[in-house]
């Protein structure tokens, strides 16, 4: 196949571009990002259509290819295959709505010659090369970096299929894979499903069945059989029981008529005790009335209540004489702290006994002080007159007599008045001294504290005193205002109950013993009276309501002559009851046991079946298993037998495949390495004159070498005649001068029959080394 022109309407960076190739070497120059790869995946995408991201890929080939204005990819390619024209037209878009986006591709193929298209709906690589898109890429498309990239597995099943069928579609593995299909149906491979799995069980099912049949048929006999015996034992076990339950009645009527005479003697016992009671009541009650517990309870209660308020009120007078016998405080000495109080308490007196003392001291102190400074005045103004001591002063001060007597009349003066404050403030002094009862004569301030503590201390005795005396005294009435309403309450009780008494304590509480003890002997006979009445009409209710239903005369009637006492004597109930629960049981578990196996009858009956039937369908049955296990051993020799006919053809491909590269590999290094190993897996080594060795030992440039020529003999074998074109992305960037002169030396006689290649480059260097080499097309990619 040779591609003849490319137009490419939308693809990545390309819009509206067109390329024209011719056979042989087609060199594609342009520098990074000038769309190289851009143009060999457009390739790809006319021959493939867009693959899906690859595992490990960032941005997938789709997305490189979408133009990068309008979400599309779109243009056409002519090729030239087998000597005739073809169109290929491929179109992609993506396409979406509310966020969520689809992509959609549509290609065909059309004859140029007529204009109509051709092998609709088919994948134009496989129609044109006979390769899938991995076999392609993994073969005639060598990009850079991925020189040893090769798929091993997916070449293989080509090789193989081609090989087997001349057609790559019909897959050996695919044989095998149905033909085990086939195998499972028949059989699983864990021996638990399939066909012969459902026909051994069905076979042991009717075999089963068969067995049962048979077992089931005996069975039915037997419990017939069984069935009859039981409906006899039944009648007899019925005549038990009804010969049972007929003295059971006698008995029950007999211990009826005993529970009358019973209740009958109860009533008038009943009647008896009533009468013991009224003759109680009218003997030692009062007011027509008998004592209870609540009445012995009261009394108890009033007892009590009056030994407590009797003992109160002793132990309050006590009280009262001991608070007047207590020790009271001076009354003076409190009345002296409650002058104390009036003047603001001891802080306040003591300040203000601070203030008076220091205002004292300093009144006594200024008249002093003025009293000497008016004789020092005086005397200087006598001296001044009798002596001529001053008589230089008088040229400048000639009044100064006067001044000095002046002086000395203002400061006697001023100590007159202060001699008065003082006087004042002793006076004031002693006036508060007195107010709490202390002399001015020697009164200091620790005095003073002392005082006011002591009468402190004096005051709080006489408020106690006070206070505990004014409780005695008020508890006191307390307690004897409540006495006299004891004694009140108690002596209204006891006449209420016909009980004369005195109202002195002591009497009153004798009174009260004696009534207590005469009230508790009636109370308890009272109790026991009623108590025999309330089980005697306990028992009474009881019967009656046993008997409401029961009547004794049609009883008696129906009884004859014998007593029922004298019928209860001959009757062993005892030996009658067990006898009755006996046969009744044997009679209910006689009737289980026959309704359970008439059960299993009508069971047995509705499921049993024909033994001659079943065993029909058991010959059916084994036929059908025997013809599927001679199927099943068939498929499994054409499994196993087609399984070593494929591993046998890929080990003859692999010396040719290897001879083959070997021959371009010798080309390529200048006859250095020759010899090169291919295992199945497309794995290389290189043989020497001495030792095999991995290509991995090899330099990169070997290494890529001996993979384009794995390549190209990869080509070559799978698809024969119609060689697709080889594609170079950047393949020879390893490679020195020497071998890259090498290959395109080889690539020139190798397309020289007219097989097509298109190198692809950014380096000037190939297309030096073709013009040296001779013809090539040069295509030059603007950047």
């Amino acid at each position: 196949m040779r591609i003849q022109k490319l137009y490419i309407k939308e693809y990545g960076s390309f819009s509206e571009k067109e390329f024209t190739f011719t056979e042989g070497i087609n060199l594609i120059e342009g520098g990074n990002e000038s769309g190289k790869s851009t143009l060999l995946s457009f390739i790809r995408f006319m021959l493939y259509g867009m693959p899906r991201r690859a595992a490990g890929e960032t941005v997938s080939e789709r997305e490189r290819g979408l133009s990068w204005e309008n979400g599309l990819a779109e243009g056409n390619m002519d090729i030239l295959s087998l000597g005739k024209q073809y169109r290929i037209e491929r179109r992609g878009q993506i396409r979406g709505r509310g966020g969520r986006e689809s992509y959609i591709e549509s290609s065909k193929i059309l004859d140029v010659e007529t204009g109509e298209e051709v092998f609709a709906g088919e994948v134009p690589g496989k129609v044109f090369l006979g390769i899938t898109a991995e076999v392609f890429t993994a073969t005639a498309c060598i990009r850079q970096l991925e020189c040893t990239d090769m798929n091993g597995d997916e070449i293989n099943a080509s090789i193989e299929n081609l090989l087997f069928s001349a057609d790559e579609e019909i897959d050996t593995q695919r044989v095998q894979s149905k033909l085990d299909d086939m195998r499972r149906v028949l059989l699983h491979k864990n021996g638990k499903g399939g066909k012969l799995f459902e026909l051994e069980a069905e076979k042991s099912r009717l075999e089963s069945r068969l067995d049962a049949a048979k077992q089931a048929a005996e069975t039915v006999i037997a419990k017939e059989a069984a069935v009859e015996k039981m409906k006899a034992f039944s009648e007899k076990t019925k005549a038990q029981i009804d010969e049972s339950e007929e003295l059971l009645r006698l008995y029950e009527t007999a211990s009826t008529l005993k529970r009358f005479e019973t209740l009958h003697a109860y009533e008038a016992q009943h009647d008896s005790l009533e009468k013991e009671l009224g003759h109680l009541c009218r003997e030692k009650g009062y007011q027509n009335a008998l004592p209870d517990r609540e009445t012995l309870g009261v009394i108890d209660k009033a007892i009590s209540t009056l030994k407590e308020a009797e003992q109160k009120h002793r132990l309050s007078l006590a009280a009262l004489d001991n608070a007047k016998n207590a020790p009271c405080g001076d009354r003076t000495l409190a009345a002296f702290y409650e002058k104390t109080d009036e003047e603001g308490g001891q802080e306040t007196l003591c300040a203000l006994f601070l203030r008076t003392l220091r205002k004292r001291k300093g009144a006594t102190l200024r008249a002093v002080i003025f009293l000497i400074l008016s004789v020092l005045s005086l005397a200087a103004s006598s001296l001044t007159l009798l002596t001529d001591l001053f008589a230089e002063y008088y040229s400048f001060m000639p009044f100064l007599f006067y001044y000095l007597l002046g002086g000395g009349a203002l400061f006697a003066l001023f100590a007159i008045l202060s001699l008065t404050s003082s006087k004042k403030s002793k006076k004031d002094m002693a006036t508060l001294m007195g107010k709490i009862g202390l002399s001015d004569k020697a009164v200091s301030i620790a005095s003073l504290t002392e005082h006011i503590a002591c009468c402190q201390k004096n005051y709080a005795l006489c408020q106690r005193y006070d206070a505990t005396l004014l409780a005695a005294e008020t508890t006191c009435k307390e307690n004897e205002a409540i006495l006299d309403k004891v004694l009140q309450t108690t002596s209204h009780m006891l006449s209420a109950v016909g009980v004369s008494c005195e109202t002195e304590v002591g009497a009153l509480l004798d009174t009260l013993g004696e009534t207590h003890a005469h009230f508790l002997e009636v109370c308890n006979e009272r109790e026991r009276i009623e108590s025999k009445m309330d089980a005697l009409h306990e028992l009474i209710d009881g019967l009656r309501e046993d008997l409401k239903n029961e009547n004794e005369a049609a009883l008696s009637t129906s009884f004859g002559k014998r007593t029922p006492s004298a019928l209860l004597a001959e009757m062993d109930i005892e030996k009658i009851r067990l006898a009755y629960n006996y046969s009744k049981t044997q009679h209910a578990l006689n009737e289980q046991k026959k309704i359970a196996v008439e059960k299993e009858l009508i069971a047995l009956n509705s499921t049993a079946e024909t033994p001659a039937r079943i065993d029909a369908r058991l010959a059916e049955v084994v036929s059908e298993l025997e013809e599927s296990r001679r199927k099943y051993n068939a498929i499994v020799m054409a499994y196993e037998t087609l399984g070593v006919a494929s591993e046998n053809l890929r080990r003859n491909v692999t010396p040719k495949l290897r001879i083959r590269a070997g021959e371009l590999m010798e080309r390529l290094t200048g006859g250095k390495y020759r010899d090169l190993g291919v295992s199945t897996e497309m794995k290389i080594s290189v043989v020497t004159a001495h030792v095999t060795r991995s290509i991995d030992a090899l330099s990169k440039g070997t290494r890529d070498a001996a993979y384009i020529s794995l390549r190209i003999a990869l080509a070559e074998l799978i698809c024969k005649d119609n060689m697709p074109p080889l594609l170079f992305d950047e393949s020879f960037s390893q490679l020195d001068e020497n071998r890259t002169h090498a290959m395109l030396q080889m690539l020139s006689e190798y397309t020289a029959d007219g097989t097509q290649t298109l190198l692809f480059t950014c380096h000037k260097r190939e297309g030096e080394i073709l013009k040296e080499i001779g013809r090539f097309h040069s295509i030059r990619l603007d950047a």
